[in-house]
């Protein structure tokens, strides 16, 4: 596997992979979050920046929407962006941040919960959620603010090759053996 294919593995995986690492650290060390006393006051806490965040996500795309007609380097990226990464990343963090704002909320039904598997897997959801709609934040955050913050010099006006040679041959032989 390539450097770049796994840069592009990782760069999609690295939210679910670090939150699933720190909040099954934080369950191995006993950490839940529900049998706070101060519980209510963090659910509202991350409700309401899960809503910031959202809005705020909402604002910033029709900025870049519009820096697509005007700038070279954004318009060259879209034009490239063939997966429509993305937009996949701006909806998963939208997506992540809605389901955090549903568990997080229903937090508040924990009372009326007897079973303590349930309880468990709530408490896990709640800090895996919450880490992951902060990490994939991140992520969006970043792509756009490379975008924003782009400057036209960068594009590369011809594509160069960045295969060896060995690479090179094999795609061809490919290639030609579909014909």
């Amino acid at each position: 596997m390539n450097k770049i294919k796994v840069l592009y593995v990782w760069e999609r995986l690295y939210p679910h992979i670090i939150a699933l690492a720190i909040t099954i650290t934080l369950t191995r060390v006993s950490f839940e979050p529900i049998k706070s006393k101060q519980i209510d006051s963090l659910v509202e806490g991350i409700v309401t920046l899960d809503s910031i965040i959202i809005g705020f996500i909402g604002a910033i795309i029709p900025v870049i929407l519009s820096m697509k007609n005007e700038s070279k380097l954004v318009q060259y990226v879209f034009d490239r962006d063939k997966d429509g990464l993305f937009k996949k990343y701006i909806s998963e963090t939208i997506g992540y941040g809605l389901i955090d704002a549903c568990v997080s909320l229903s937090i508040y039904t924990r009372d009326v919960i007897e079973n303590t598997c349930i309880l468990k897997i709530l408490d896990f959801l709640f800090i895996y959620l919450l880490l992951l709609f902060l990490l994939s934040t991140y992520r969006g955050m970043a792509c756009m603010l490379k975008l924003i913050f782009s400057n036209d010099k960068n594009i590369q006006e011809k594509a160069y090759c960045t295969l060896d040679d060995s690479d090179r041959k094999k795609l061809w032989e490919q290639k030609g053996s579909k014909k």
